[in-house]
This record gives structure tokens, C-alpha cells and sequence, in this order.
């Protein structure tokens, strides 16, 4: 490397230093709550969107809807809360549907913590329709709860579980088990269906997350881009994107390893447990909505259809909801919902050189901005030998161009010609045209 180029190389690495500086100092504070930012998301994270299920209001009516499940349409819901080291969760009686999941490590655009659940009637929750041909969403159902508490804080070691249940007599129930621990963001969901042959046809029931994840950042066009859903079976990947305004939907059947939705830095994955007896199907759904100011959102729902056999069966899942920390989701085997490039070509790279390398310097350098300059310094240093090969190649091309130009007026009508002379010019000075190309494609991945 020249006297000039390692100049030019030490006098940008300090001004990129400088800035970060001046940015680490100077940041501005988030935008006002009042903000008519086009890009503005409040009225989306809020939840606004959302329309409550409707439910009949006499008796009569609710018998019509509900059939066997009437007596369980009545009663005020009570709102349970679950407090761990990494989030605080709320279950409503109603469907046992998770109705709030606030992380509180991380925060969103406003400083506020990362709420990942729309206001509304819940999250995670069972739908069916009964032999008698009733609709039946179960959040208009009250299930009971096996303790009395509403509030619960889960200690390290000492996992907590809620089984909320519909007991329709005869022994025919509908359990609803959910575990929690302190220091991971999964739970545990079993779902028992106890004797329903004479309600529950052999279709079963779904398992449903209905409006995806609420947006995190200001910008809502840039994390629309990044948020998709992704089904995986037999360790293939399929992804929906609903990039376009007419929406999609899609159905995978196969033996599902997970199906998850995500947006820019956090995923909700449901994965079957054990994956390998779970044959069965995946609904995705995606729309993209416009709001006022040119703001934009992906909604993603998906729904596990578990068919039903008799008698007693139980079917668990592991339920993620939580950051995509490459080192948290691999120990769920949820690698595919980093995006890390193409898969069989620039992921095997990042995955294995690139993110091992980040997380050493990372060790010792806490900021991601000057981890990225110390990265790319010494991809410069491991590429050096072939950037001086390189550069003499392009001298070397340089000093014939006159030869160059008196081939191409000799053969100016004859291209393969023209061609042929060229490269024989290049053996003789021992140029490799193609050389220069070689590290840029290096550092491309």
C-alpha cells in the first residue's frame, strides 16, 4: 500500500471516529408524541386498528351462538399478569389469550418498552366450528384458572404454570396450560382437549396469532420492509412478504419445524413440541395498510390447524416471543428468521466468519458503530496482498493503453479478433483482467 493510499485510509478512519463521537454526545432526543413525521407509527402501535369481537348480548341470542359453549360467554373478564426478568405478560380469562407482552430490556422509538402485542382481544387463541355448526372464537369464552392471585412474579428456577380450562361436564374439557420461566422468553403452551367427540369434529381447532407484532420504530415504511413471515418444515425455509397492497395468503402441510412472524428486531415464533409428530398444516396471511402521512405496516397472522382424534389428546407447543439475538434464537433452533443473505452462498459466511468475528471484537468494544470500522480494517488488512495485485495489475493496464488503442484501430471491424489480440497482449505483461474484480467480491457477503 502507497504512502498516499494509508493516509487517505488514517485520515477517513479518523473522521469516522469523530462523528460517531459527536453523535454518541449530541443524539437528538426522540421525537414528540405530537410528531407529524410521515413515517409517524403511534396511532398503529396504539393499536387503533383493532376491532373487538362481537359477542350476542341476551341469552337467547348467545345460546344461538354458542350452543354448548353458552354458559361460558357469561361473566366479566379478569385480567391475569405474569411479571419474569425479561417481560411482563397479561392473560385475559377470556380464551386464555395473551393480551399484553412488554419486554424490559429493550424500548422502542419513544423510550417507552417494547410492548409486542396490539390492543384487543388477545393473542394465542383457540378457534373452532363445533359439529352443531357454531363458530367459536374463544375469546368470548371465560376459562377458569386453577389459583385465585392475578398477579404472579416468577423467580429463577422455580417455573410457574396457569391452567386455565372449560370444563363441559361428562369429562369433556378444554385445557389451556401455559408455563412460564424467569429467564427465557418462551413459554410453554399445552392444549388439552379431554372427550369433545360429540362437540368437536375431526378437523379439530386452530391455534391463532391474528394481528402479528405491533411496529417498534419510528419509521414505519423501513420496518415494514424488514417485517415478513416464515414457515419452516423439514429444515426448509418459506417466506410470505406482503409487500404488496392486495395482500397474501399462503398454506404450508408437512411436518412444521416452526412458523414465526417477525419485524425488524423481534420475532413471535410457535414451535411444536416435538416438531418431528407434528404433521399437520400452517395458515400465513399478510396485508399491507397505509395510514395518514404515507405510513406504512405489514400485518402478519398465522394459525396452526390441529386436528382432533378422540378421546384425551394433548398438543405442545413452545411459544417465542422476543428479540432477534442471533444467540437466543439459535438455542430454538430459529436461526432462518435472521436475515443473514442468501442462503446457500453470503449466510454460511456471516454465520460463521463474519458473526464470530463481531462478537469477539465485541467483547471488548461495547459500540457496534466502531466494531463495524475495526471489521472492516482488517478485512482491508486480510485482503492487502491481493489489493497490491490489484493495483499493479491496474498500472500495468495503464502504461498499455496505447497498445490497447492500436489494436482496436487495426481490428476495429473484426470483435473476436480485436479480442484475441487484447488477450495475448495481457499474457505477455502477465495481466489478469479479471484480478481487480476478486477483492470486491471478497467483501461483498
Amino acid at each position: 500500500m502507497d504512502r498516499n493510499s494509508i493516509i487517505g485510509l488514517v485520515l477517513i478512519t479518523l473522521l469516522i471516529f469523530a462523528w460517531l463521537m459527536y453523535s454518541s454526545v449530541n443524539q437528538a432526543p426522540p421525537p414528540s408524541r405530537n410528531a407529524t413525521d410521515s413515517t409517524l407509527t403511534e396511532q398503529v402501535a396504539k393499536g387503533d386498528d383493532i376491532t373487538p369481537v362481537a359477542q350476542p348480548k341476551d341469552s337467547a341470542a348467545k345460546a344461538l351462538s354458542y350452543g354448548a359453549f353458552t354458559q361460558f360467554a357469561e361473566g366479566n373478564e379478569t385480567i391475569y399478569t405474569v411479571e419474569t426478568e425479561l417481560y411482563t405478560a397479561q392473560i385475559s380469562s377470556k380464551g386464555a389469550a395473551l393480551k399484553s407482552w412488554a419486554l424490559k430490556n429493550y424500548k422502542k422509538w419513544d423510550q417507552q418498552p417494547v410492548q409486542l402485542i396490539r390492543r384487543g382481544q388477545g393473542e394465542l387463541f383457540l378457534n373452532f366450528v363445533t359439529l352443531d355448526a357454531k363458530k367459536i372464537d374463544s375469546r368470548n369464552l371465560n376459562f377458569s384458572l386453577n389459583r385465585a392471585d392475578t398477579y404472579y412474579k416468577v423467580e429463577k428456577g422455580k417455573p410457574l404454570s396457569l391452567d386455565f380450562e372449560i370444563d363441559l361436564g361428562k369429562g369433556r374439557k378444554i385445557v389451556k396450560s401455559i408455563k412460564f420461566y424467569a429467564d427465557q422468553y418462551h413459554v410453554d403452551k399445552h392444549i388439552i382437549v379431554q372427550n369433545m367427540e360429540d362437540v368437536l369434529p375431526s378437523r379439530g381447532y386452530n391455534l391463532v396469532l391474528e394481528k402479528g407484532l405491533l411496529p417498534q420504530e419510528y419509521n414505519s415504511v423501513d420496518e415494514a420492509s424488514s417485517a415478513d413471515a416464515l414457515v419452516q418444515m423439514n429444515g426448509e425455509v418459506e417466506e410470505v412478504d406482503a409487500s404488496k397492497d392486495e395482500g397474501i395468503e399462503k398454506s404450508f402441510t408437512g411436518l412444521v419445524d416452526f412458523a414465526a412472524i417477525k419485524t425488524k428486531y423481534f420475532t413471535a415464533a410457535v414451535i411444536p413440541q416435538p416438531w418431528q409428530k407434528f404433521d399437520g398444516t400452517i395458515d400465513i396471511a399478510g396485508e399491507r395498510k397505509h395510514h395518514k402521512n404515507n405510513g406504512i405496516t405489514e400485518i402478519y397472522s398465522m394459525g396452526f390447524r390441529v386436528p382432533y382424534k378422540g378421546g384425551t389428546q394433548e398438543n405442545s407447543f413452545k411459544v417465542f416471543i422476543g428479540p432477534l439475538d442471533y444467540d437466543i434464537v439459535k438455542q430454538y433452533g430459529l436461526n432462518a428468521t435472521i436475515n443473514l443473505g442468501w442462503r446457500f452462498l453470503i449466510r454460511p459466511i456471516g454465520e460463521y466468519f463474519m458473526l464470530p468475528i463481531f462478537r469477539f471484537i465485541h467483547n471488548f468494544v461495547p459500540n457496534y458503530g466502531i466494531v463495524i470500522l475495526i471489521f472492516a480494517f482488517i478485512i482491508k488488512i486480510l485482503l492487502h496482498p491481493l489489493s497490491i495485485t490489484q493495483m499493479k495489475s491496474a498500472q500495468k493496464m495503464q502504461l498499455l493503453a496505447p497498445e490497447m488503442e492500436k489494436i482496436r484501430k487495426k481490428f476495429k471491424d473484426d470483435q473476436q479478433a480485436q479480442q484475441k489480440e487484447t488477450m495475448k497482449l495481457y499474457s505477455e505483461y502477465g495481466i489478469n483482467p479479471a484480478g481487480g474484480c476478486l477483492p470486491l467480491l471478497l467483501q461483498m457477503p
